[in-house]
């Protein structure tokens, strides 16, 4: 009964939005906070209320009593799953993010939006202490993907709405409720590539098969940035296996950056949730970067480091952690024929929770390319922590502009 009471509740109220919408003009920026502020509270009751009719967990029932019980316990570092505090809060809390972004807010009020959503839902709706960690990555993470999902569902939007839908969800919703929608200019360039990916680990001496898919939005740390994220570089893979399943999601851009010949330099930020059968790392972290790029006869040489500070990560030994990071990348593109590349990664952990660590991760990789769209990607990554763990790759997939 307390179930289909507040599934009810939830469509009432959800229903009283598009009686607001009605009046709603565009260009008050009253109704534009009201809209995104409203959806927020839709989202986390929807997402308590989902939780609540299909899991019946204690942690989801929505009750008043529950709110001042919450303050009285202090907040803690949550030990849930990789995959729910890695992939799950950063997924909603895009969509926290593209409720104010879709309103025509700016990414940084959006991100405020994200942050607040994610304290609401801490605070106000799920029951049990405030979890530090989900704080930061559900509002650094969220805004992330967030503005991601933004400009690649507006790349689709005036093409294929469904395929919309599916990107972005709240964008389509603003979209029925305004009968319009907010956009963002179009990407210069968009290259994106599907494949079919195996990854052997030697350690566990497995073999996981899967998907991968990458994208390159504009030209990115090789030209301005005129807002936030609009250029980046999304790798997303999802294998398995008989001994379990990998993922690898890595999503990067420059918040500022200023294009001078063939060097660019500015602020970036990075979000990575990468699971093996044995070992997970997460990193979000904010720092500077420098690029070099250019062209010389048949092929172009490309450089980019950047010296991060990771607000949060996790690596065993140290499960929730912070302190600098450097990363080195490295390219050099025969443009018609391959691509070689090596990727190097160094981080300090200093322990929020667990004990010191430092982190080393080096990828090697060879890409052939033949018949104009279709590509064979070899990689090679070394992982140094504790122990050393190899990983080897091999993608067959087409790429396209």
């Amino acid at each position: 009964m307390i179930k289909r009471n507040k599934l009810i509740i939830f469509i009432l109220l959800f229903s009283l939005q598009f009686l607001h919408a009605e009046n709603t003009d565009n260009k008050n920026k009253f109704l534009d906070f009201f809209l995104s502020a409203s959806e927020v509270f839709y989202i986390n009751l929807g997402v308590t209320t989902a939780n609540n009719l299909i899991t019946g967990y204690e942690w989801s029932y929505f009750l008043p009593e529950i709110i001042k019980e919450n303050f009285t316990l202090p907040p803690i570092w949550d030990y849930s799953s990789f995959t729910r505090n890695q992939l799950a809060h950063p997924y909603f809390g895009s969509l926290y993010f593209n409720a104010a972004r879709t309103s025509d807010l700016n990414f940084f009020k959006s991100f405020l939006f994200t942050a607040a959503g994610s304290v609401m839902y801490e605070t106000l709706i799920e029951r049990g202490n405030i979890s530090i960690n989900d704080l930061i990555t559900t509002s650094f993470a969220g805004s992330l993907t967030g503005e991601m999902l933004f400009r690649l569902g507006n790349e689709v939007c005036s093409k294929n709405l469904p395929c919309s839908f599916i990107i972005n969800p709240v964008s389509f919703i603003n979209y029925l409720i305004r009968k319009d929608t907010i956009s963002c200019p179009y990407a210069d360039t968009l290259n994106h590539s599907y494949s079919w990916s195996t990854l052997y680990d030697f350690n566990n001496k497995t073999a996981l098969t899967g998907i991968a898919l990458k994208v390159k939005y504009n030209d990115v740390y090789n030209a301005d940035t005129i807002k936030p994220l609009d250029q980046f570089f999304l790798r997303l893979n999802v294998l398995g296996g008989k001994k379990g399943f990998s993922y690898d999601y890595r999503l990067e851009g420059p918040l500022f950056s200023r294009h001078f010949n063939n060097h660019t330099a500015g602020i970036c930020a990075i979000y990575e949730a990468d699971k093996k059968i044995d070992s997970d790392f997460s990193n979000s972290s904010a720092g500077l970067f420098y690029s070099y790029s250019k062209d010389v006869n048949k092929f172009a040489l490309s450089y980019n480091c950047k010296l991060n500070y990771t607000m949060l990560g996790t690596c065993l030994p140290c499960k929730y952690g912070h302190g600098p990071s450097l990363n080195t990348f490295f390219e050099l593109d025969f443009k018609e024929s391959g691509k070689f590349s090596a990727d190097y990664n160094l981080f300090f952990l200093f322990p929020y929770d667990g004990r010191y660590t430092a982190f080393q991760k080096l990828s090697v990789d060879y890409e052939i390319i033949f018949c104009k769209y279709f590509f064979i990607n070899a990689q090679t990554i070394f992982v140094f922590n504790e122990n050393t763990n190899c990983y080897l790759t091999f993608e067959l997939g087409a790429c396209f502009d």
